[in-house]
Parts: C-alpha cells; structure tokens; sequence
C-alpha cells in the first residue's frame, strides 16, 4: 500500500520564502506527494518564483480569496490524497518526515491524524535558530488542555486522514461578517478531539514555523494578539454550551473563558506590555 499525502499550500506575497517551503517538498524521501498551490492574488513576485515549479503542482490558482483557511478549504475539495498536510509558504518539512507519517499509517491504517514534533525558529545571519523546540509528546498530545491553555493546536504539524475531514467539517474561515478567523485551527482541532479521533504521536521534529515580521503567529510584536484573545473568548462560549463535553472539558474550556476575558482586561488597561507578562505567568 502505498498511500498518497496531499499537500495545501495556502499563500499571498511570499517571494522570500516560498522556494524554501517548495524546496522542503522536494527533499521529502517518499514521493507520491500531492501539492495544491492557492495563492490569493500575490503581487511581490511570488509568481514567479511559483510559476518556475508550476509542472510539479497537481493543481494552482492565484485569485484573491479570505485567508488561509478559505483557501485550505478550497483545496481539501480537491484533494485525492489518503491523508492531507498543510504547509504555510514561509515554513518548512524537515527530510523525511512524510516517509515515516506513511509508515506509521502502514502499521495502523485505522488512524486519523499522525502528529509530530515541530520547532519555532529564526533566521539569524543566515542561519536557523531555534526559538521554541515543540518536540514534546505530552505537550503535543490531543486534549482540550494543549489546545486552549497551552496554546498549541499545531495544525501544521500534523497529517489528517481526508475522510476525517470529511466526518468532522472544514476550517471555519471566516465569521458571519465575512471577517478572517484567525483562531479556525484551534476550533477545528477541538471538534477533533470531540470527534474522538485517532491520534498517534512520531517522536521527532517534522515541521518548522518561522518567525518573522509578515507572521500572524509568531512575529515579535504578535499585533494580533488582542485580536486572538477576543476570538478565544467567542470560541471558548461556543464550546461551554457543547452538551458532547465532559467535566473534564467543560472546566477547561470555563476556565479558558474566563482567562481570555482577563487578557482583554489587562490589555485595555495595561496595553501591549502586559502581553510578555502574562505569557511568563501562563
């Protein structure tokens, strides 16, 4: 059996670093790889860069669309793949991870997701650095815990069965305005575990999330934090209502409530500066 892996690739104005997240495809050892390549519109050169590796996609478009996670969505319609990844066009797969996501799915082909360590990292005069190792089963484990308080749903660094797509539903994109939801792989990842999906962990660093300035998630100064905190309180209500929780859940979730509303607090009040001191107190 040789299962295949679909890749989507959301992107806009991502010349500088595309070919790098390209370039980690083509390193992959296992090669029956499907790559869909949506781009929103890009206007920097990144078609250009894209148009030189075009012949390798298995489908492109470049029209704008509302995010990330409208274009991931438009992609796992096409997808023909057993399981799908998601590969942001400014990071990168590390060599050989998709090989051994394949082998894991060989032994127990009833899996879901496979999950695997990632890493947060930098260029620094030309060279990665590693600003946070996520390469730790516990932390990585699927529960509502990790998701919401530790704040580590990791979409990226994992590999979803498409027929658990299917069962489970879509990203949630955008809100009944029409506005981007940033915090739609946090929702999804809750409905998985919901879901009682089937999870297993590879004990290795398969995934890495650069950090820099253009970064919704990771730049220094993190704009959109008090934006995440906002949405979070908005997800967390959704989810206290979920008659599907248990108490376990439902503590949590309350107590993600409450904390998130406590950030917005801080924030109005005290202003960005409290972002450092409540991420050393979490």
């Amino acid at each position: 059996m040789q299962p295949r892996i679909s890749i989507i690739m959301p992107i806009f104005n991502r010349a500088d670093t595309v070919e790098r997240a390209l370039l980690s495809i083509k390193a992959q050892t296992y090669k029956n790889i499907e790559l869909i390549v949506l781009d929103a519109g890009s206007t920097d050169g990144t078609l250009d860069v894209l148009k030189r590796y075009e012949s390798e996609f298995a489908y492109f478009r470049s029209q704008p669309d509302k995010g990330a996670a409208d274009a991931t969505n438009e992609g796992l319609k096409r997808v023909t793949g057993d399981f799908v990844g998601l590969l942001m066009a400014d990071d990168t797969y590390e060599p050989g991870i998709i090989e051994a996501a394949v082998h894991a799915y060989q032994a127990n082909p009833k899996l879901d997701m496979i999950s695997f360590g990632a890493r947060i990292v930098m260029m620094d005069k030309g060279e990665i650095k590693t600003l946070t190792d996520l390469n730790d089963p516990s932390r990585m484990k699927l529960n509502f815990w990790n998701i919401t308080i530790k704040e580590n749903p990791s979409i990226c660094s994992r590999f979803i069965k498409r027929s658990f797509y299917e069962r489970v539903g879509p990203f949630n994109a955008v809100d009944d305005s029409g506005v981007q939801i940033l915090s739609n792989d946090r929702d999804f990842m809750l409905r998985a575990v919901l879901a009682r999906v089937n999870d297993t962990y590879l004990n290795q660093v398969g995934y890495n999330y650069f950090a820099h300035a253009g970064s919704y998630s990771f730049n220094s100064e993190n704009k959109s934090y008090f934006r995440h905190c906002q949405e979070h309180v908005l997800l967390a209500k959704k989810f206290m209502f979920n008659k599907n929780l248990n108490i376990g859940q439902r503590c949590v979730i309350t107590y993600w409530y409450f904390r998130e509303w406590a950030k917005l607090v801080c924030f109005k009040l005290f202003g960005r500066s409290i972002k450092s001191l409540i991420a050393r107190k979490a």
